[in-house]
């Protein structure tokens, strides 16, 4: 979650009010399924896919926040992800898949986006396949007779390293970040 001051000032700095934190809370909204009894605050989600827990009140770290806090006289925060900032001393939060663990016992699986969004959507398609652990090195291109120079497929190298060649039936999407994308193309002699 992103604190609040740091939202609107981003949206400041671009001129763009669609990334103040007014607005980007409604998509952590969507994200996230507060299971916290401490938690009644209206910015925190209660649907989403992502389970947001607080370590059990017998946890020993959460003793030490509330002692701390009472030994340097601040204030002490049920939870710190919601519009009131990151001021004080606060709780450790989780996000456990429950039903992976005893939930204070044993290994438990963490929610990333990936696990959460991406793994079960891939269940379905039988059309897209995802090479975890690989790194793409080369976008293969065609020039057409018309002289357009059009993406086939990639060249990767898988979580074995070996080099595989993957073709592309329709379409490649190069979504790289900011900089591997464009260090792709320009691996690939475009640009």
């Amino acid at each position: 979650r992103i604190p609040p001051e740091t939202a609107n000032e981003w949206a400041s700095s671009l001129g763009d009010n669609r990334l103040n934190y007014s607005n980007l809370v409604l998509f952590m909204k969507d994200s996230e399924n507060v299971l916290m009894s401490d938690s009644s605050a209206s910015d925190r989600g209660r649907n989403g896919p992502i389970e947001i827990y607080f370590h059990s009140t017998n946890d020993s770290n959460r003793e030490l926040a509330d002692s701390l806090a009472n030994f340097l006289n601040i204030s002490y925060v049920k939870d710190y992800a919601t519009s009131a900032g990151l001021k004080g001393v606060f709780p450790m939060q989780r996000s456990l898949k429950r039903d992976s663990c005893g939930f204070n016992n044993g290994v438990c699986q963490r929610q990333d986006p990936f696990s959460t969004y991406v793994k079960p959507f891939l269940l379905n398609r039988t059309n897209l396949v995802v090479a975890e652990l690989s790194q793409v090195t080369k976008i293969i291109l065609r020039t057409k007779n018309n002289g357009i120079v059009e993406a086939k497929g990639v060249e990767y190298f898988d979580s074995y390293g070996d080099l595989v060649r993957a073709k592309a039936k329709e379409e490649v999407i190069v979504s790289a970040g900011t900089y591997g994308s464009a260090k792709l193309l320009l691996l690939s002699g475009l640009g």
